[in-house]
């Protein structure tokens, strides 16, 4: 007994009893409980997902976006964005050239949040923690059916932030694990 004391748990109130006649002990019992739950806690989180569109360039750019069949094998017809449509106005490519930086932006406040959300929830964790980036097509499964045949650029960037439309991932490119860190927890709040 490396702390000579015992530790119980008593169903009936569901806690833990630390019996001893040393206070360090107690004491030294008490934090690693705590840490060993907070740990459980931490490794019962569930990974967050996040879907980021990439706002076209100045090149690539077109006014309209067309919803094609998929090649996917998943039930319930699932469609493919394209950019189909006219090249955009000398105006438009201007305001563009505004927007895009600002959506760009707003991907990397996204991933940020995410990021920082997910760390914040891991108190006290002993292991590695893995963050996997995916690349691939997003396919739509559950979506507003454009009122022409065609979605505009804008309604189409609307729809997506819409918690009503739903998707997948198709990947395309072999998984990518970012960054890997040890996390060590040295002492307790």
């Amino acid at each position: 007994m490396a702390y000579q004391c015992h530790i119980i748990f008593d169903t009936e109130s569901s806690m833990f009893k630390v019996l001893s006649n040393n206070p360090k002990a107690v004491q030294e019992a008490l934090r690693r409980i705590r840490t060993t739950v907070f740990e459980l806690g931490s490794r019962s989180n569930r990974p967050t997902r996040l879907y980021l569109l990439v706002p076209p360039t100045l090149a690539t750019v077109k006014k309209q976006v067309d919803l094609i069949d998929s090649q996917s094998s998943v039930a319930g017809k699932p469609v493919k964005p394209l950019l189909v449509g006219q090249c955009l106005s000398q105006e438009e490519l201007g305001q563009w050239a505004q927007l895009r930086p600002k959506l760009l932006s707003a991907n990397e406040s996204c991933i940020q949040r995410a990021v920082i959300d997910s760390l914040s929830s891991v108190r006290y964790y002993r292991g590695h923690v893995r963050m996997r980036v995916h690349f691939g097509s997003f396919v739509l499964s559950v979506y507003k059916k454009p009122s022409d045949s065609r979605h505009s650029l804008e309604e189409f960037m609307q729809m997506l932030r819409s918690s009503t439309t739903a998707g997948h991932l198709i990947k395309e490119y072999v998984e990518i694990v970012v960054f890997q860190m040890w996390l060590r927890t040295n002492s307790v709040d």
